[in-house]
């Protein structure tokens, strides 16, 4: 870290996933100083985690313009205020440094040249015309285009991949390395693999079936928890690969269960009994938001949040009535009713997780869906319900 004052100080920051620039940060001068001192801008010019980020001072004009294509006004012209803020380094070479400063607004990039101690913005705007619109402004690719001409790297190759160019980190930064050596430029890529894990797994679920409204099976008096096996594979998405307080997981999971109801009404001597059976096979995609609130490198605990897309194959779906009483002789009849449910074969439910993440190899998990409904009547409804406990094996450790 080096102070305002130009001091450079060796110590331990606390590095948190900053998904917007960081105002301040924590630090103290070794890993058991009980002393923490916070920094911001007006006392840290430069700041690095060794090897992960860095972030440097800067002071003068950001724009304000709104990129978000739902808040667009008809302003054509570029609206300026001045900021003091940390603008992060993406990419450091001979020539650039390239840099960027996300807020609640937007993101901006920035250029730097080494010679120059002033970053300049890399202008970009979208506005509405008169016909309502969306006009871009990409001020940036005469920008990068000088840049390039000034320092004699243009090649026809870098002058296309300007021209191409969109507002984002990884094509700024390939543009940025091509600058600064020309000849050996990435080809551009928005996430390196670093960003991914991905995982198998296998669960038990304990699987329920319940009626709601007007129907005989309303609060049944027996409704069997049945144990299914589950297979499932996925993906991990990090926001920040080094962090790992937050990811993104793709899941995608195949099981089969059944659902038995059971239930006996009496009005004198007479007893009616209601049984329901269904069969059910399930594939399921489930998105999740994964936060780990205890994160050390070989042990996380975390807690998730996901919705579920369900396709579902149902067979059996029988409901049965019997009739009987004991002091009249003679065998009543009993009421058969095949798809007695009319089921939705897409349905949607959420589903939240809590567990623990091992030796960044295993994750072992318990997870609860909500009752979920699957049917489709006005009167009544049939909603499934699942705990499961699972296991999952990373296949690449990050």
């Amino acid at each position: 870290m080096v102070t305002t004052a130009g001091d450079t100080v060796q110590g331990f920051i606390n590095y948190k996933e900053w998904v917007l620039s960081p105002t301040s940060f924590s630090f103290k001068k070794s890993a058991t100083d009980p002393a923490v001192t916070e920094f911001d801008v007006h006392a840290a010019s430069y700041f690095e985690i060794t090897g992960l980020e860095a972030y440097q001072r800067y002071e003068g004009p950001i724009t304000t313009n709104v990129t978000d294509l739902k808040n667009l006004t008809y302003n054509t012209s570029l609206e300026v205020t001045n900021a003091t803020v940390f603008l992060k380094v993406l990419e450091k070479g001979e020539i650039v440094k390239l840099l960027s400063y996300t807020d609640m607004l937007k993101t901006r990039f920035f250029v730097q040249e080494q010679h120059n101690a002033q970053p300049q913005e890399l202008y970009y705007n979208l506005y509405l015309n008169s016909q309502r619109k969306v006009v871009t402004q990409k001020g940036y690719i005469g920008q990068l285009l000088h840049l390039a001409a000034t320092y004699e790297v243009k090649t026809p190759q870098l002058e296309r991949a300007i021209q191409a160019a969109n507002y984002r980190d990884y094509t700024f930064i390939d543009i940025a390395k091509a600058i600064n050596k020309p000849k050996d430029a990435p080809a551009a890529t928005p996430f390196t693999s670093g960003n991914f894990r991905f995982f198998a797994g296998i669960g038990l679920s304990s699987n329920q079936a319940t009626v709601t409204g007007k129907h005989s099976l309303q609060n049944a008096d027996k409704a069997s928890a049945n144990l299914a096996p589950q297979l499932l594979v996925g993906a991990d998405l990090f926001v920040n690969q080094h962090v790992q307080r937050l990811l993104l997981r793709l899941e995608l999971a195949a099981s089969a269960t059944t659902y038995t109801l059971e239930k006996t009404e009496r009005s004198g001597s007479g007893v009616t009994e209601h049984t329901y059976s269904l069969s059910q096979k399930t594939a399921s995609l489930n998105p999740q938001v994964i936060y780990n609130v205890y994160n050390t490198e070989n042990l996380k605990g975390f807690f998730s949040i996901g919705g579920q897309l369900n396709y579902s194959s149902f067979s059996d779906n029988t409901y049965n009535s019997q009739y009987y009483n004991p002091t009249i002789p003679y065998d009543y009849a009993p009421t058969v009713e095949k798809n007695h449910f009319d089921i939705h074969p897409i349905w949607v439910s959420i589903t939240v997780r809590g567990g623990v993440a091992i030796n960044r190899k295993l994750e072992v998990l318990a997870a609860y869906m909500p009752p979920a409904s699957v049917s489709n009547n006005n009167v009544y409804s049939l909603k499934l319900t699942s705990y499961t406990l699972g296991l999952n094996y990373f296949l690449n450790r990050r």
